[in-house]
């Protein structure tokens, strides 16, 4: 069953890249030791598995099971009683068996309804309670049975600029609590300014700058780098990250000439819209990305992990890309010579990005010819 779940995943990421990968939770009744032993051995076969045991006296916690499945597909907890409450975000979750199910099996089979789980329930003993419900219990058995989803489930992307990646609880918040799937850019590895791209990009048209107050900037790099943000991005959200109570010469010292500038850009670009705020703890910020994330455009192409030759190409070339519109570009336009393609064929085929950036595209393309 896991080997056909895994073959499915293989066949459809060669066209879809965000297939979030499956994840996989076994409950194992506390008193079957020998059970999971032969599980674990059983599943020790599976190349792609890469399993976690949580064989503890004490109940697993929400923040260690979404830990666990960060790093791991398969997470076996041996446990005598655990509620379907540590399961923050359902949607990371392919499947879900219970081995020698008690008194919660309605609790988890009706989670899973709820939440379109796949579920199973498989006894190996006679049960040591009265069912408190024998119909719903037979009901249950018959319909627990092996059906995968139709469609495994493809999360929301974006693309995070190589320093942030660094950060290990951004990363993991913005995984595991908000199921956001993340990819990678090292600009610098691109021969391209860092200074021209954006921090987080969270569709073709939505930039994401971040600014630490708490490390010394220059201003006029920061300046540079907003103004950078507008040849691509019609939507820019400057993110100023605090800690505590900051000083009102520091907050002068940015947040005002950050503020004046982005008033003159919207005076002069009507089509721009910048988005100013300032959060004093990373979870907040990173919920503030989530939400944006949500609000942004239903994902209609696919982001590579790694960048093609042809997006360094276009990145290099044209000023009015950035890695999500180069992408669309080339996918959209995959048979089509980029060098003498027409206007009104780039707008039926890319419509989420401005006509503005698409005759700049095409006089940068021109340009290189």
């Amino acid at each position: 069953m896991f080997v056909d779940i895994f073959d499915k995943r293989r066949r459809l990421i060669g066209t879809i890249r965000q297939v979030s990968e499956p994840k996989f939770l076994l409950l194992v009744q506390y008193e079957s030791i020998e059970l999971l032993h032969d599980i674990e051995r059983g599943l020790s076969s599976i190349i792609e598995l890469r399993s976690y045991v949580y064989d503890k006296s004490t109940n697993i916690t929400r923040d260690e099971f979404n830990d666990l499945l960060m790093y791991n597909n398969m997470i076996i907890i041996r446990t005598r009683q655990i509620s379907s409450t540590i399961i923050t975000r359902p949607k990371r979750l392919t499947l879900i068996i219970e081995y020698e199910y008690g008194e919660q099996i309605p609790q988890w089979y009706r989670f899973c309804q709820q939440q379109f789980i796949s579920y199973l329930a498989y006894k190996t003993m006679l049960p040591s309670f009265v069912p408190p419900d024998e119909e719903l219990i037979e009901i249950i058995e018959k319909k627990s049975s092996p059906v995968m989803k139709d469609e495994l489930s493809i999360l929301p992307t974006i693309i995070l600029a190589r320093p942030l990646v660094d950060n290990f609880k951004l990363l993991r918040t913005l995984e595991c609590r908000h199921d956001i799937s993340i990819i990678t850019r090292d600009y610098h590895l691109l021969s391209m300014s860092i200074d021209k791209q954006p921090d987080i990009l969270i569709d073709s048209i939505t930039s994401m700058l971040i600014f630490d107050l708490n490390t010394k900037l220059d201003i006029h790099l920061v300046q540079h780098k907003i103004q950078s943000m507008t040849l691509h991005s019609c939507r820019i959200h400057i993110a100023i990250l605090t800690s505590g109570s900051t000083p009102d010469f520091i907050l002068s010292t940015y947040i005002t000439p950050i503020t004046q500038l982005a008033k003159q850009i919207q005076e002069h670009e009507t089509n721009i819209e910048i988005h100013i705020k300032s959060f004093s703890s990373l979870d907040e910020f990173a919920n503030h990305v989530a939400q944006l994330v949500q609000q942004s455009s239903t994902l209609k192409y696919v982001l590579t992990p790694t960048p093609s030759w042809n997006e360094k190409m276009l990145l290099r070339r044209c000023s009015s890309l950035n890695s999500i519109s180069t992408q669309l570009i080339l996918q959209r336009l995959k048979n089509v010579d980029l060098s003498i393609v027409n206007l009104d064929l780039l707008i039926s085929q890319c419509p989420e990005i401005p006509m503005n950036y698409l005759k700049t595209f095409l006089a940068d393309m021109h340009k290189s010819t």
